[in-house]
């Protein structure tokens, strides 16, 4: 089934050189990227290490953009431009940004993936997007982004001893 989704770039036999190279190095670069954000939590004033990620963001996007695969292009756009911003001292780094470039790590991931196994990118990125596309929006605009609790859905079904009751689930809120 996956097949019939297939992405004509990624299947083109006088492509198929450059897709193979652009799925190892793109591992290659996922693998140090994944080192790299763990460091960067850590050591979130060292502009070396920042260039560092930054750079990985843009040369993904850039073959990915290449090789027509727009929502591994969008999701690393994304990221790429949140990082600009701590590149240029716009923001400094918190837990909210970092849980957002993570979560555009664990997309590319993903993404990958589906290129290299079904030749596709039928993974959907609309929530990650939207997640980063708020996140630059409130940055932009001096919004603070701040973390709190909001109801999760309410079950419908009933143990034979209790009701269910509502749990919180914690969510990322922005405020301007």
């Amino acid at each position: 089934m996956a097949e019939l989704n297939q992405n004509p770039m990624l299947i083109d036999p006088d492509m198929k050189e450059i897709v193979e190279s652009f799925i190892v190095e793109t591992k290659e670069i996922l693998e140090k990227l994944d080192v790299d954000l763990v460091e960067m939590e850590k050591r979130p004033d060292d502009n070396e290490l920042l260039n560092s990620v930054f750079r990985h963001f843009h040369t993904i996007k850039g073959t990915s953009s290449f090789l027509g695969l727009d929502k591994l292009t969008g999701v690393t756009h994304k990221g790429e431009d949140i990082l600009n911003k701590l590149r240029r001292g716009e923001v400094h780094l918190n837990s909210s940004i970092m849980d957002s470039l993570l979560g555009a790590y664990d997309k590319m991931k993903s993404l990958l993936f589906s290129i290299e196994e079904y030749q596709n990118e039928d993974i959907d990125v609309e929530e990650t997007i939207n997640e980063l596309s708020i996140l630059i929006s409130s940055l932009e605009n001096g919004g603070v982004v701040v973390e709190t609790k909001k109801p999760a859905k309410k079950s419908k079904k009933k143990s034979a001893k209790t009701e269910e009751v509502n749990s919180t689930k914690e969510t990322k809120e922005i405020v301007n």
